[in-house]
């Protein structure tokens, strides 16, 4: 989504550039609206912003685990059946388990000097990174299928 969005914005910005007065000011213009998206960009990127959002895809995925077990009438309970269920909750589990791992490490870099905190770094997000495909692997397969949904209503 934000590369549709990137996309869009850098042809606005080029469509728009022959109607400002001047060249100083196409470019100053230019200048300042590439500053702002690496801004934004960059902003997006921090350790923190990824640690929330891996967060959030948590408890959203909790959220949906947690009403397919209760709703034992479920297609998902009904064919999948509790034993993988329990497996899916026990895999986000350990996901939140290594999310929280996660955060203490982040913790702990700000007490490092630069050099340690820069040297550490890309070891934590590779491992955020990691702990996020397994959330969405997790949160993909606890979503009711449109096929699911199809044999639940004529059952």
């Amino acid at each position: 989504m934000f590369g549709l969005v990137s996309e869009f914005k850098s042809s606005l910005i080029f469509w728009a550039l022959p109607l400002l007065p001047s060249v100083i000011a196409s470019y100053t213009g230019l200048a300042l609206v590439c500053a702002s998206t690496a801004i934004y960009a960059v902003y997006h990127q921090t350790p923190s912003e990824k640690l929330r959002r891996l967060l959030d895809g948590i408890t959203t995925t909790w959220e949906i685990l947690n009403s397919t077990k209760t709703d034992s009438g479920s297609y998902a309970v009904r064919v999948r059946g509790i034993p993988s269920l329990l497996e899916l909750e026990d895999r986000l589990l350990q996901a939140q388990l290594s999310a929280s791992l996660i955060r203490v490490r982040l913790l702990e870099l700000r007490e490092k000097p630069w050099a340690g905190y820069l040297r550490s770094l890309p070891r934590v997000i590779t491992d955020m990174d990691q702990c996020a495909r397994d959330v969405k692997k997790i949160h993909v397969e606890t979503l009711p299928r449109k096929k699911d949904n199809k044999i639940s209503g004529a059952g």
